[in-house]
């Protein structure tokens, strides 16, 4: 695998009006297969400030990524996109989080341009901040899921398991490390 550039922050792409955090993604099959991924965080407060380092927790708040693969194999890739959103509290605490996009699990689409997108509209009240405010280290992750199916013991047991447990793993992965990002339960509206 080959470890692409550390995160960035860059401007959006044509008349996007947020800044997005570049990222890095890695396949197995470079350079037949390579790609490329960034993802911002917004609130609705300020939904399309430079970098949302501060956000009310009990707010809607929203991330988009964006993610593309390129080369001469990516029309013979098929499978599925699993995209999650963790949040790793920075403290002694059972704040942590994981995340699913509102997508659910995106199906690979060989003959199309090579692009994908996927959201998270997070809810007021889903990210638990303390009385002071909490630090969050958020990590977007997308991971490649091929067609074929995990072996279950039982139906059942398949039926319980998330999704994205179902199928195997694939060799391509992408990852965006967001800067450090302050959660607050604002009390007093100005």
């Amino acid at each position: 695998m080959t470890i692409k550039e550390p995160p960035a922050l860059h401007p959006g792409g044509p008349g996007a009006k947020s800044l997005t955090v570049q990222g890095s993604f890695e396949t197995d099959l470079e350079p037949a297969l390579s790609g490329f991924i960034s993802a911002n965080i917004h609130d609705e407060v300020e939904p399309y400030s430079r970098y949302v380092s501060i956000i009310e927790a009990n707010d809607n708040w929203y991330v988009t990524a964006n993610w593309t693969l390129n080369g001469t194999v990516r029309k013979m890739i098929c499978g599925k996109w699993c995209v999650r959103l963790f949040l790793d509290s920075l403290g002694p605490d059972n704040l942590d989080l994981e995340l699913t996009n509102d997508e659910g699990l995106i199906p690979l689409d060989p003959c199309g341009n090579g692009e994908y997108t996927a959201h998270f509209n997070v809810k007021p009240g889903t990210v638990r901040a303390e009385h002071c405010g909490t630090p969050f280290q958020p990590v977007l992750s997308v991971s490649y899921l091929t067609n074929c199916k995990v072996r279950f013991p039982s139906e059942a047991a398949e039926m319980a398991a998330p999704a994205y447990m179902r199928y195997q793993a694939g060799p391509i992965a992408g990852i965006v490390r967001f800067p450090i990002t302050q959660f607050i339960t604002e009390e007093v509206e100005v």
